[in-house]
């Protein structure tokens, strides 16, 4: 199942603060992944992927299947 990552944060009911310090990403770069304005970079894509046990992949962000 495809899982963006604003549907992942709404999901946990967490804050974008709070998983932006779980990833160890800067707020602001978080924010432009979450709204949809950058794609990540390997380092932080694998933080995310991480974080979300799985669930968000590069894939997601590239609107890929």
């Amino acid at each position: 199942d495809k899982m963006i990552l604003n549907q992942y944060i709404k999901q946990e009911g967490i804050s974008v603060s709070k998983f932006a310090k779980k990833c160890d990403i800067p707020l602001p770069t978080m924010s432009k992944y979450y709204y949809g304005e950058k794609i990540p970079r390997l380092v932080n894509m694998m933080k995310i992927y991480k974080a979300t046990k799985k669930k968000v992949t590069a894939n997601d962000f590239y609107g890929t299947k």
